[in-house]
């Protein structure tokens, strides 16, 4: 997928009818697909429709129709060849039929039908009411006059039809005195006032209102899906940070409610912060990366979320996990975890207090936390000097592994200065939120000071869908069922977790090894 237009892979499918399959064949899935994503929308623009339809048959005034039929004759010349008069004048009629149509609507006829029956306006105005019709190679003039009164309506034809014959009939009035008229007018029946309203009803009209606007609606889901430049996929994840994907993690209804929920047990979610943490550990076997930043390029991406997550699956492996509050802006490790806020990273970095006995324990999460201080007045500094670089370095020591939850990379430089001090960042993007402009930026400013990106992660991912993680679920699950006993957590205690706290510091270890 392209990083500079990346769209909805359905909508991208619909817009050039192929995909990755044989025979570019799309499949009508696809089609369900990017309707069953935006059906809020579609919905939206349905009752709309519905509701316009309404709103304009209760404000508009039911309309009458009346029709009033005229008949057009030629007069036969008598003879001996009648059969040849008689098609000249049938041929003679449908010309003049033509003719008579666009006479019937003239400012002559409808001028004097508006005085006639006192209706005031121009015979523009008039002729709005009308509706006048001849069928091909017919001899007939359909004149229709539409009002809101079924009286009045018929009235407008019925006048219409005199007004119109005797014009013709002064139009058609034969040169010498005393001959045949060539043709003649007649009305076939006088216009009768109408018992139903012509115009559509109540339901017809609000039934139409959602049909159109059920199709506006699929119409502009398509379109905003074309034009979507959100990272909505790994793979496009991946491209826009000049990275490896390394997870992706479905958008979770409980978490949206609440501000903090570790991801437990056989959870989809829970199998994916596993599927990291493995992934962490394969990412550069020769050069193991176990000081690492998460950032993410805006706020409410997922990173913190996914570094608390990561770090309890790491743990759980038997790894010892630190997370460090480096958010020295907007710190929320200690408020997430009720944990005392008021001794944390800036008071190690003043030197008032040692790294050991500013370290808080997490025994049930399998993880140790050094929340962020008191916020300090200049955190760009602090993240990127060497105060800060030594610290780390001391907790890479005690630790295998040091998760270091840093301040978006956009809004401020943070995450940029702590890059240098870590062995890699990794980056967090919202599914459908965050721009690949946005997580491309927040690549570039990484390795513009020097830092590497490890992996990106996928947060908050569609959890169904032909493209989501839907049948993934449905595997995950299935298997659960078929082992409803099975442990997924490694046992670990929390008189072990102590046991394991009560750190011993030495040479740094060349790579992260488990507890026993």
């Amino acid at each position: 997928m392209s990083s500079r237009a990346p769209v909805h892979v359905a909508a991208t499918r619909l817009l050039y009818c192929s995909d990755d399959r044989p025979g570019g064949v799309v499949k009508v899935a696809d089609y369900v697909e990017l309707l069953r994503e935006r059906w809020k929308t579609v919905l939206a623009f349905a009752l709309a429709g519905a509701l316009l339809g309404t709103a304009l048959f209760i404000l508009r005034p039911q309309q009458y129709s009346s029709n009033l039929e005229l008949y057009v004759s030629a007069q036969l010349a008598q003879g001996d060849n009648a059969a040849n008069a008689a098609y000249e004048g049938s041929l003679f009629t449908q010309q003049r039929v033509k003719s008579y149509t666009q006479l019937i609507t003239s400012d002559r006829v409808l001028a004097e039908v508006r005085d006639r029956l006192q209706l005031g306006g121009s015979p523009d105005d008039v002729a709005q009411h009308l509706d006048v019709a001849a069928g091909v190679d017919s001899v007939l003039i359909d004149v229709t006059a539409t009002q809101d009164d079924p009286q009045q309506a018929a009235n407008l034809a019925n006048t219409v039809g005199a007004v119109f014959i005797g014009v013709v009939e002064d139009l058609e009035r034969p040169s010498e005195p005393g001959a045949p008229r060539p043709i003649v007018v007649r009305p076939v029946a006088l216009a009768t006032p109408p018992a139903e309203p012509s115009s559509i009803g109540l339901p017809a009209l609000a039934a139409l209102g959602l049909l159109v606007g059920a199709a506006l609606g699929v119409a502009f889901s398509y379109v905003r899906s074309i034009l979507d430049t959100s990272v909505t996929t790994p793979e496009a994840a991946a491209e826009a940070a000049g990275a490896p994907s390394i997870g992706t993690v479905g958008f979770d209804q409980a978490l949206a409610r609440n501000a903090w929920q570790l991801a437990e047990g056989e959870s989809p979610n829970a199998e994916a912060y596993r599927q990291i943490r493995t992934n962490l550990q394969f990412v550069d076997v020769e050069h193991a990366a176990r000081v690492l930043a998460v950032s993410s390029s805006l706020p409410g991406e997922g990173k913190t979320t996914t570094t608390l997550n990561v770090a309890r699956a790491l743990g759980f492996s038997g790894y010892r996990v630190v997370v460090v509050d480096g958010d020295l802006r907007r710190p929320r490790a200690a408020q997430l975890l009720d944990l005392e806020a008021a001794v944390g990273v800036t008071n190690v970095l003043a030197n008032h207090l040692s790294v050991e006995s500013a370290i808080q324990r997490r025994p049930r999460d399998q993880f140790d936390v050094l929340v962020s201080g008191p916020i300090p007045p200049n955190p760009s500094e602090l993240l990127g000097s060497q105060a800060m670089k030594s610290m780390l370095r001391e907790l890479a020591v005690r630790y295998d592994y040091v998760l270091v939850d840093s301040p978006p990379t956009l809004p401020v430089t943070d995450a940029a200065a702590l890059a240098p001090s870590t062995d890699g960042v990794v980056l967090v993007c919202r599914a459908g939120k965050t721009s690949v402009q946005q997580l491309t930026s927040a690549a570039n400013s990484i390795r513009t000071a020097s830092g590497k990106i490890v992996g990106v992660v996928l947060s908050m991912a569609p959890t169904r869908g032909v493209e989501a993680r839907a049948r993934y679920n449905s595997y995950y699950a299935s298997s659960v069922a078929q082992h409803p006993s099975r442990t997924v957590e490694p046992p670990g205690t929390t008189e072990q977790f102590e046991r394991r706290a009560e750190v011993q510091t030495g040479p740094a270890r060349p790579s992260p090894r488990r507890r026993t």
